[in-house]
């Protein structure tokens, strides 16, 4: 019987190399950044299977408090069956002597339309732990892009078309905007847009900006000192003199430098934001500022999230999409 599995499971795989939807699959299913980990309990209990869970379950920068990458469904290889086959992210986990080298392939749509599979391939356990240490960094992107990709469709799906056509108008740009995402303020002579779901619970903002083209190499201070200039100037706190700024007290921020599919340079910056000269607020941000060239300038959106106790991982990944929804098509 055991064989019979594995035979199908084999069978399976050389389909998916062809990257072939067909009609009869199924869609995904799962939560957001959900990941089911496939493996036999010998190898999840080595070395280089500890190293793996460690790295989906690595913390995410940026966040007050430490919340995970990912989600982890673990399951025994013998244990696979329909019950599991349509999970949004997938890890697969093979070692043995059949296998002459390390590996790691990226596999879309194996069981599910839309789904994302990784397999890992080795001769033995050294093996794993070498593609983990190596690779590790493109397990998360392969996973963390796929679900910002996600959420960019569906807020095209269900989108908030005013608020998408008013940035459109003002800066050329055609964003993702999803329906809970409501206009709240714009200075159309600073070049300037916010916009909110203004949720009692789990607020996200949206600040859209545009400065003259007067640099060549954007850094985080730079970033970070000219968004904390427009917060200042448009986004008062909630007390009299208040406005948001930048945290550097807890949680330092982290920046790196970025590009895009369309051949912009910019930098993303994670970090905390808090009120100035009032009431005890703040949250994580993400900054992504690019160099637009064509139209000599440059162009920051500014995402920040106000959720006291709550988890904050997927809210400010939603900001993100809708500011990647702008680079990629």
């Amino acid at each position: 019987m055991k064989k019979l599995l594995y035979l199908a499971i084999a069978l399976i795989f050389i389909s998916c190399n062809n990257n072939e939807i067909t009609k009869n699959k199924s869609t995904i299913t799962g939560n957001t950044f959900d990941v089911l980990l496939v493996m036999t309990d010998n190898d999840y209990q080595s070395n280089g299977g500890q190293d793996l869970y460690e790295l989906l379950n690595s913390e995410i920068a940026g966040l007050p408090q430490s919340e995970p990458h990912f989600k982890i469904i673990r399951i025994r290889t013998e244990g696979f069956s329909n019950l599991y086959a349509n999970y949004r992210n997938m890890v697969w986990v093979e070692l043995g002597d059949k296998y002459a080298l390390e590996k790691l392939s990226f596999i879309n749509n194996p069981y599910a339309i839309g789904q994302k599979m990784i397999k890992i391939t080795a001769p033995n356990k050294e093996g794993l732990t070498n593609i983990v240490k190596q690779k590790g960094q493109q397990i998360i992107d392969y996973f963390y892009t796929a679900e910002r990709n996600r959420t960019i469709t569906h807020f095209r799906k269900y989108k908030n078309e005013k608020a998408e056509r008013l940035v459109q108008k003002q800066f050329g740009l055609t964003i993702a905007v999803p329906q809970n995402m409501a206009f709240s303020n714009q200075k159309e002579e600073d070049n300037f847009i916010w916009l909110s779901n203004n949720s009692g619970e789990i607020r996200q903002d949206l600040v859209i900006y545009s400065l003259p083209l007067n640099t060549e190499n954007l850094t985080q201070d730079f970033v970070l000192t000219k968004a904390d200039s427009v917060f200042q100037k448009h986004i008062a706190g909630p007390d009299y003199g208040s406005y948001i700024t930048t945290e550097y007290r807890f949680i330092p921020p982290v920046g790196k430098k970025i590009s895009f599919s369309n051949g912009d340079e910019g930098y993303e910056v994670r970090g905390l934001w808090h009120v100035e000269n009032g009431t005890l607020m703040g949250g994580p941000f993400i900054n992504i500022t690019r160099i637009d060239k064509k139209n000599n300038r440059i162009i920051a959106m500014h995402g920040f999230v106000f959720a006291p106790s709550k988890n904050k991982r997927n809210s400010i990944q939603q900001l993100e999409a809708m500011i990647y929804s702008t680079i990629e098509k």
